[in-house]
């Protein structure tokens, strides 16, 4: 498994550019789709719609999502 830090705070880099900085990416529409829940969750939050502890599972699971599907770079372009 890939060893990956990442920021899903609002004032944070793009996915893709935080994993571009440790040396890894993501597949395009991945990093989209990715991208796209980690704002919605921060919505959702800062929103109040659902619990603290509710947002900070679905992070874990976005990480472990990030870490199963990312690739050292160069990989993911010969694919």
């Amino acid at each position: 498994m890939v060893e990956i830090g990442i920021s899903f705070g609002c004032m944070s880099d793009p996915i893709q550019e935080q994993l571009k900085a440790q040396g890894y990416t993501l597949p395009k529409a991945e990093a989209v789709l990715i991208q796209d829940l980690i704002h919605a969750l921060n919505m959702v939050q800062i929103h109040g719609l659902v619990p603290d502890g509710v947002c900070h599972t679905a992070r874990q699971r976005l990480l472990k999502q990030i870490t199963q599907h990312a690739a050292p770079i160069g990989v993911v372009e010969e694919r």
